[in-house]
């Protein structure tokens, strides 16, 4: 497993949008939450870890920097380390909010990719990169909204709706942000190199 691009930078607004208080909320899947950090996924990270096995109250009492080393694991496997950052941020809000096989569904349908696979693969991961940044940021926001809203239904687009549009925003704010901090980056690199 790896370390996706940009993490130390990006991993912040994941925890922030997912926020530091306890989720006890019958609407919770995977049970009492916090940083975004489910029972039944922290469980699922200590198992691979070997750490013990926690209970809800070790969810109540984890950290930015525990749920940092979580979201680095969860994500380790996501191929993320061979995106931009931008795109590494932007597909790794998609797996926190989707599941990780929301995230490659989500990346498939920004693509047009068919068929669709279960997991991150190399050649996902070629046409992501292929792909003109900003448009594909665009896509994406697009998917994620739009799975949220088919997931939610029309309950959940009436009490959730405005959430989902304002973290659409914003993670979409910043992830584009980012493409112009890597451009500027690499014209440093050609001019330093010129």
């Amino acid at each position: 497993m790896t370390t996706p691009t940009g993490f130390a930078d990006w991993i912040p607004y994941i925890l922030d949008d997912e926020g530091p208080e306890v989720n006890a909320s019958p609407d919770e899947p995977g049970g009492v939450s916090k940083y975004g950090v489910s029972l039944t996924a922290y469980r699922d990270y200590c198992r691979a870890t070997k750490l013990p096995v926690p209970v809800a109250g070790d969810v109540a009492d984890l950290t930015a920097n525990g749920a940092s080393a979580f979201y680095s694991w969860f994500l380790g496997d996501m191929m993320l380390d061979q995106l931009p950052a931008a795109l590494a941020y932007r597909v790794a809000d998609l797996a926190v909010t989707l599941g990780r096989e929301g995230a490659v569904d989500a990346l498939c349908s920004a693509l047009g990719v068919w068929p669709v696979p279960t997991a991150m693969t190399a050649a996902l991961v070629a046409a992501a990169k292929a792909a003109d940044q900003t448009c594909l940021l665009w896509s994406l926001s697009g998917a994620w909204l739009a799975t949220k809203r088919a997931q939610g239904g029309a309950a959940g687009r009436a009490k959730y709706g405005d959430g989902w549009n304002a973290r659409r925003n914003k993670v979409h704010a910043r992830a584009t942000a980012m493409v112009t901090w890597e451009d500027e980056d690499e014209l440093y690199e050609r001019e330093k190199a010129s």
